[in-house]
């Protein structure tokens, strides 16, 4: 009876993993007619990472951020961070105490234009979890 059990539960155990093995291939097969891989899925969010930021900077720039409490300082100064470090343009915003509060129009531009310029560059860094530039 212990042989049975363990043969049985040997067999449940074997016939998971060829299960979970089947589903895997099944759905790597689906992602790639459908044309979804991990170059995809990464360009989604270099572009979406770099879409939110011009968003928020044109809205402040504009006047037109819709929010409760007028826009996200903390947020723009992440974005202006990042875009600093990314594309190695300083933003001419004046620096406050608290850090740079505000984005001018010309940073935007210059950030757009050499956004254009070298998306082809940005990778996204599974390790890191950031947009990096391949040179």
């Amino acid at each position: 009876m212990k042989r049975e059990c363990k043969v049985t539960f040997g067999l449940l155990i074997s016939t998971f993993l060829v299960l979970v093995l089947v589903i895997s291939c099944y759905q790597d097969e689906n992602n790639k007619a459908k044309g979804v891989d991990s170059k995809n899925i990464d360009l989604f969010k270099i572009q979406s990472i770099f879409n939110s930021y011009f968003a928020l900077f044109d809205s402040t720039v504009t006047g037109k951020y819709i929010g409760k409490q007028g826009y996200p300082i903390d947020k723009l100064q992440e974005g202006i961070e990042f875009m600093e470090d990314i594309s190695g343009i300083e933003s001419n915003a004046d620096m406050t105490y608290f850090g740079r509060i505000t984005v001018l129009k010309e940073d935007i531009d210059k950030w757009k234009k050499w956004y254009d310029q070298n998306r082809s560059k940005l990778k996204w860094d599974e390790k890191q979890q950031k947009v990096i530039l391949s040179e």
